[in-house]
């Protein structure tokens, strides 16, 4: 370990310790597929209800799955795990099936995630399925606003790129994701634009200042952990080592509203690194006439959309479709009631 300090500098080990510790890797192990998760969701909306099908499929559970809103137990297949549940809801209920299920405490990533707490929802708000009642026909409205991802620019542009990355990159994507913290943090607090910019001045050659201690650092090859797992243990050390440095700078005025923001930025940080290991693929049969969807396609009577929440990293992804059912026996008899009444009407002014 003394070697491998002495080789690199403070910065590129903090670089290093997030993906490999140092040490050489097979890359089998940061083979996609191993941690990809598959989300298939399928609503069906009806006149007074509405149903969802929930399918989530990955090859293990390194990466948490998301709480089922029924007691279910995990399946194991030829394809991996199976997290499968089918549940009626009414037009209106709470219902959030995207909340982060740490629930595996021999799992690393799992731990992290309890440690600086759960019930992460990965949406903005309860999914919005709503049923309004007129008086000849029913409107019916499903949205669900997926969050934007807070996620450096480096990452998004490795993840579109198909060239080797270098130890400079490495470099670069350290420097970005603390810099990203601090500017994020410091930004959701009201303390002023002169204090905002002081901090972020004092704190932007950071790495010289963070308090490193490289006996936490795991090693991937001394270690039983996957590597995905040793990099975000690596990762969740050092961004609360930075934590520290950033709140030796601050007034202690706001070092509460500074501690507060830092661990909603962390854990959004969290959230979106694992979300770039989930694909959805979300389908909804929305009753009678479909007046309007955002739907990447059409199959018959069912609006599909496909994605994953990195391709729109920078803005909220939202999953929208209305439709109508017109009642056109209460119509006819609406009408006929209007004119009725006109006649009648008609009728009293020309008596006068």
């Amino acid at each position: 370990m003394m070697l491998f300090i002495r080789k690199y500098t403070k910065m590129t080990i903090l670089v290093l310790v997030i993906l490999i510790g140092g040490c050489t890797i097979d890359m089998d192990e940061v083979n996609y597929d191993n941690f990809d998760h598959k989300n298939k969701l399928f609503f069906d909306l009806n006149e007074n209800s509405y149903s969802i099908n929930y399918i989530q499929l990955s090859k293990s559970d390194t990466i948490p799955f998301f709480k089922s809103l029924t007691n279910t137990k995990n399946k194991v297949s030829s394809e991996g795990i199976v997290v499968e549940y089918q549940q009626q809801f009414n037009y209106n209920d709470n219902i959030d099936p995207f909340v982060i299920d740490a629930k595996n405490t021999n799992r690393a990533i799992h731990n992290i995630f309890n440690k600086n707490g759960n019930d992460i929802s990965i949406i903005k708000q309860p999914i919005n399925a709503t049923k309004s009642n007129l008086i000849f026909l029913n409107n019916y409205d499903l949205r669900i606003v997926f969050k934007s991802l807070l996620i450096p620019n480096k990452i998004k542009s490795i993840i579109t790129s198909d060239e080797q990355i270098n130890e400079n990159d490495l470099i670069e994507l350290m420097d970005q994701i603390i810099k990203m913290m601090y500017l994020e943090t410091v930004q959701n607090v009201n303390i002023g634009f002169n204090h905002e910019q002081s901090y972020l001045a004092s704190i932007d050659d950071w790495s010289k200042d963070v308090d490193f201690d490289p006996k936490k650092i795991i090693i991937f090859d001394e270690s039983d952990l996957s590597l995905i797992e040793v990099s975000m243990k690596n990762l969740s050390y050092i961004i609360d080592a930075a934590e520290i440095n950033l709140l030796s700078k601050i007034d202690e005025s706001y070092i509460e509203d500074v501690k507060k923001s830092w661990l909603n930025k962390k854990m959004k940080l969290y959230s979106s690194l694992v979300l770039l290991f989930n694909n959805f693929t979300i389908q909804a049969i929305m009753p009678g006439e479909i007046i309007f969807h955002n739907a990447e396609t059409v199959k018959g009577d069912t609006l599909i959309w496909n994605f994953n929440l990195s391709e729109f990293s920078d803005e909220n992804y939202e999953i929208i479709a209305s439709s109508r059912i017109v009642h056109s026996n209460r119509l006819i008899a609406f009408i006929f009631m209007v004119l009725l009444l006109a006649v009648i009407i008609i009728k009293k002014r020309f008596k006068k």
